[in-house]
């Protein structure tokens, strides 16, 4: 959800300065002790602005010097001076300030490059190990479970009809390739759905959907690679046969009819193979 604005004259844009005390490094702007922040989070992430304060404590300053450059102002009043003081200081390499951006909310100015360098390296952030184990241990002990109609309603009539751009779509795709899942993620999933049923109309649409669908010849040959020497088990053959006999008696394919209860164990003769064909 979007921050809501507060209509106050609460916000001020400030400065914070080198070690001369007169030249500033970094212009911003906010409210409450927000000109604070960069201290407390300098060691989070690596940036010139970032690296310009760690220096400076190593240089024995225990606090970064900062001034107030104006203060009591109304929000858009804040923004419009802080882009009016970088403006005026100028960015590096036209002057002493390194801000990322030109000023005002979000990422205004900042170049592809600067975005795409920006982008890899919250990704790169969010891969760490401590990170991970950070929101793993956040999120132990929350509760997934089952979403009530309400909540299932609402997220349906929020994707209702949404479509990704063929861009989108391409992102994916480029993304995707070469992806494996490990071993214990197929394992996971393999658990996940141990026991569970498709329901009627579930099995009804997937059937509508295949039906009159072909195959290309790219995607046949992958099918044929992929079960090349792959020994089907006891059961599976077993319940291949049955399917065969049902669609030889009655023309179609019922699944309610040729499905084995989970308890029926089939023990095929030692004769029967893989290759053999299937009996009618």
């Amino acid at each position: 959800m979007p921050r809501k604005t507060i209509a106050a004259p609460i916000y001020y844009v400030y400065a914070l300065l080198r070690e001369d005390l007169t030249t500033p490094f970094y212009i911003g702007m906010g409210r409450g002790d927000r000109w604070l922040y960069h201290e407390k989070s300098a060691h989070r992430t690596r940036s010139h602005k970032n690296n310009i304060i760690l220096m400076m404590r190593r240089n024995r300053f225990t606090t970064i010097p900062k001034v107030k450059l104006a203060e009591g102002l109304l929000k858009a009043e804040a923004i419009a001076l802080e882009i009016e003081f970088i403006a005026k200081f100028g960015r590096v390499p036209d002057g002493p300030l390194v801000n990322a951006t030109r000023g005002g909310e979000g990422i205004l100015g900042l170049s592809p490059e600067a975005l795409k360098a920006r982008a890899a390296a919250v990704a790169a952030s969010q891969k760490r190990p401590e990170v991970r184990a950070k929101k793993s241990a956040a999120a132990k002990g929350r509760k997934f479970g089952p979403r009530s109609p309400e909540q299932r309603a609402k997220i349906s009539a929020a994707v209702r009809g949404f479509r990704h751009t063929p861009e989108a779509k391409e992102k994916i795709r480029i993304t995707s390739l070469g992806r494996r899942l490990s071993p214990e993620s197929i394992e996971k999933g393999r658990q996940k759905r141990i026991g569970r049923k498709r329901s009627a109309a579930t099995i009804i649409k997937m059937r509508a959907a295949s039906t009159g669908r072909k195959q290309s010849d790219a995607v046949k040959e992958k099918h044929r690679i992929a079960s090349t020497g792959r020994k089907h088990s006891a059961t599976t053959i077993a319940k291949m046969r049955k399917i065969h006999r049902h669609r030889a008696t009655t023309k179609r394919y019922d699944p309610k009819q040729c499905i084995l209860p989970l308890n029926q164990k089939t023990d095929p003769s030692p004769n029967d193979k893989l290759s053999a064909p299937i009996d009618q």
